[in-house]
């Protein structure tokens, strides 16, 4: 195990009279070759700006109000200013690695923003937007840009998108719907059963997909072409891989189709996509 106790130097110059200033962004990965259970950080006395942490790999455990919670690919934590953090990057041989994006951000808007967002203390979600792990990239390489106009737009939508998904996971039925949501971003790339899906939370089909379009704004089929969407975006902009080979990776059936389908929903074509964002 390594625990890192966070001291009052983590806290100097972290406000700033800008409307919103990113402070630091970036992938943290939890280190896996000598410290092979956790990786803790304890903020007791939290920080000065804003946290928001986006698990993209591996499993994190968080603590809030003296009780522990676990958080799996997809899902979010949010730290206003001053509140206690502790989190553990768990590397306990289950993952390759554990990854989590994370932003700190302040500014003279920023208490405003997150209020109207309705984030006004420590807030955990579930299962977030695929799209908001694809803007926290573009969030990261403007930050390394220093290109604060691009900052600042790519954290709103962050905000805006984070906001969308704060909807309450209270009934046990939405709390199966919401794990077998986790099922499909793990494996949106296959052929998904959505009637065995259904009867692993069980509800009729019907039913099943009522709860999950009210949860997520979307019903299963489209909430996994869009995670197949946002793979394929990812892949033309951070990789090599021809259209043809990201069709086959993403589990589209033809690269004609998904070159429609990719063209319907953006309106552009993969190949402009990809000139236009490299």
């Amino acid at each position: 195990m390594l625990t890192r106790i966070a001291n009052e130097s983590e806290n100097r110059d972290l406000v700033s009279d800008t409307f919103l200033h990113v402070n630091n962004c970036r992938p943290a990965i939890a280190p896996t070759s000598k410290y092979k259970h956790f990786f803790k950080i304890i903020r007791p006395n939290g920080r000065l700006d804003y946290q928001i942490i986006l698990v993209t790999e591996g499993v994190y455990e968080v603590t809030v109000d003296n009780e522990v919670t676990e958080l799996n690919v997809g899902d979010c934590v949010i730290y206003p200013p001053k509140a206690v953090q502790e989190y553990k990057m768990i590397t306990d041989g289950r993952f390759e690695q554990t990854v989590g994006y994370f932003v700190h951000f302040t500014g003279s808007a920023a208490d405003e923003v997150m209020a109207k967002a309705g984030f006004t203390g420590t807030t955990v979600l579930r299962t977030v937007q695929p799209e908001v792990k694809f803007v926290f990239k573009k969030l990261f390489d403007a930050h390394k840009r220093c290109d604060q106009l691009h900052e600042s737009a790519h954290l709103l939508n962050i905000i805006a998108l984070l906001a969308k998904n704060d909807v309450a996971v209270s009934s046990e039925a939405e709390k199966r719907v919401s794990a077998e949501a986790e099922y499909i971003n793990l494996h949106f790339s296959e052929k998904i059963d959505y009637d065995k899906m259904a009867k692993r939370c069980f509800l009729s089909r019907s039913r099943f997909t009522h709860i999950f379009t009210e949860i997520f704004g979307q019903p299963p089929t489209l909430y996994q072409l869009n995670q197949k969407l946002n793979n394929a975006r990812e892949l033309l902009v951070y990789s090599e891989l021809s259209v043809g080979e990201i069709t086959e990776q993403c589990g589209f059936s033809d690269q004609m189709y998904f070159s429609k389908i990719f063209k319907k929903t953006y309106s552009i074509s993969p190949l402009k996509y990809r000139k236009l964002n490299q």
